[in-house]
């Protein structure tokens, strides 16, 4: 199964749909997660049919910002809602190919430190009630799990550090590193003004391992 997670940072441009639409298509993907869509419902509905052949799920963007979507390949896939907030979604997938299910996140995470305690008090309620060996759980964490995943600038306040540390300790969640890359943001920037992060990540449950199932994670940048 292949898994693509992009942070697209608004999908109103015809050029950022059409690229979407293309790595569906080159990169035969299974399910692609988007964030920071930045679409309301009138224009989620544009988008569903430009992309016609996949189905999908979204949650509205706030104004300008924010706004989560999952889109998935109708052949192999079947996926079923199971929640939502205003930075995550989770459904429940199910590979036809493999013949099992998974719980599936898909995350924003937020700026503010009082919206980062939040979110991860919701998640933490929600994966309690899940599956949790099969769990996949990926999108922009906005957030470093150590100071190996920033090179540049500032060091990282240590309290948001810790707690997804904890979070990815407690359950026991597998790191998957992406084959396009470890560093999935960078301000491009020259020289020593340079800063490159890891805020994007795709973790997974200790069944996909010991299973030995086959699961490819693509982060987008």
């Amino acid at each position: 199964m292949k898994i693509s997670s992009w942070n697209v940072k608004g999908l109103s441009a015809p050029d950022k749909r059409r690229l979407v639409k293309r790595d569906l298509t080159m990169l035969n993907l299974d399910v692609i997660l988007l964030q920071e869509t930045k679409l309301n419902s009138d224009k989620v509905v544009d988008f569903k049919n430009f992309c016609f052949k996949w189905e999908g799920l979204f949650q509205d963007a706030r104004g300008s910002a924010r706004g989560l979507g999952i889109l998935w390949n109708l052949v192999n896939i079947e996926v079923y809602p199971v929640a939502s907030c205003d930075f995550w979604m989770a459904c429940t997938i199910k590979c036809k190919k493999l013949n099992h299910c998974s719980p599936l996140f898909n995350i924003y995470g937020p700026i503010k430190m009082e919206d980062k305690l939040r979110v991860w008090n919701e998640i933490t309620l929600q994966v309690n009630l899940l599956e949790l060996g099969k769990v996949i759980m990926t999108g922009d964490f906005n957030a470093i799990l150590n100071f190996e995943d920033k090179v540049g600038g500032l060091k990282k306040p240590t309290k948001v550090m810790d707690d997804l540390w904890d979070f990815v300790s407690n359950y026991r969640l597998v790191d998957i590193v992406p084959k396009n890359g470890k560093f999935t943001w960078n301000n491009r920037r020259l020289n020593f003004s340079n800063i490159v992060e890891r805020l994007d990540r795709f973790f997974v449950g200790e069944w996909w391992l010991l299973n030995n199932h086959s699961l490819e994670a693509v982060i987008e940048s």
